[in-house]
């Protein structure tokens, strides 16, 4: 009999794979595999019954899990069969999954193909363990929190998608009468009449690694996904600005990419907050 037969008599059989694939949250509600009770009977594997602990020991150390079915478990996990009188599997499950220790787990994790840590070493995991009520008032606090964060991740996604649809909306109704009741003119004629300038840009030699020391901003495309730019990912020295064609842009230039892949999707504008510099392989024009 083919032990993964799913016409026979199964169980949820669960392996760090699935332990990846399958976890709602925090709790496992299937598994991605299935075998036969006699295949259990038959092999090393171990049932787990509902509402415990399931921990990664091997290839994916740092994964924890409380299984909501029954479950066979596969030889890199390790379950933890919890005493429902005196702990609670939440608490061990967030306290298992907090930054302390996860650092200590990583500390310990060993081998080379496949990693793992050893029986001792989960054991020997300090756990502070108060009374049952109080346990209960920690995790309802911490999913009181993660309620908070998951209804601020989905408002700013919805203010997100909001404001992609309200601004260019609002741009219209200010500028759709405008060409009707003003005079209208090119940016070349607005140049001529000295009413705005408009400046390339140059790149000092990276050869030189003085041009690359200094503190003024030298915006490039990559910067260009905020309206307001303060500072830069790179900066260049004021020699650098001497020995090239580098220009030196006024707070409140107005950034334009002219030229660039990112030209198929979007038209990168962007408001200088403070002096830049800028890059001269004309992606860019200043007005």
């Amino acid at each position: 009999m083919d032990p993964f037969n799913e016409a026979a008599p199964v169980l949820a059989w669960l392996s760090t794979v699935d332990d990846e694939c399958r976890i709602n949250g925090l709790l496992l509600d299937a598994g991605m595999k299935h075998i036969t009770k006699r295949a259990s009977e038959r092999s090393s594997t171990r049932l787990v019954p509902q509402d415990n602990l399931i921990v990664a020991t091997r290839v994916g150390v740092g994964k924890i899990t409380i299984n909501k079915i029954d479950v066979a478990i596969s030889q890199d996990l390790t379950a933890l069969i919890v005493d429902k009188t005196q702990a609670e599997a939440k608490y061990l499950a967030y306290l298992y999954l907090a930054p302390r220790a996860q650092e200590r787990l990583s500390s310990i994790t060993r081998g080379t193909t496949i990693k793992g840590i050893t029986r001792d070493d989960l054991l020997n995991l300090k756990i502070p363990l108060a009374p049952r009520d109080e346990l209960r008032r920690i995790v309802a606090k911490i999913e009181a929190l993660f309620d908070r964060i998951r209804e601020a991740k989905r408002l700013r996604a919805e203010t997100s998608t909001d404001t992609d649809i309200l601004m260019p909306s609002a741009l219209a109704d200010v500028f759709k009468d405008l060409t009707s009741s003003w005079p209208v003119s090119t940016i070349k004629e607005l140049q001529a009449d000295g009413k705005l300038q408009i400046y390339g840009g140059g790149t000092p030699s990276k050869k030189n690694a003085v041009f690359w020391t200094g503190t003024l901003p030298w915006v490039s495309p990559k910067d260009m996904k905020r309206w307001e730019i303060g500072d830069t990912e790179d900066h260049i020295s004021a020699e650098a600005v001497r020995a090239s064609s580098v220009k030196l842009l006024p707070a409140g230039a107005v950034l334009i990419v002219v030229r660039g892949m990112i030209l198929e999707r979007a038209w990168p504008i962007a408001i200088a907050r403070v002096q830049l510099t800028k890059p001269g392989h004309e992606r860019f024009t200043s007005v």
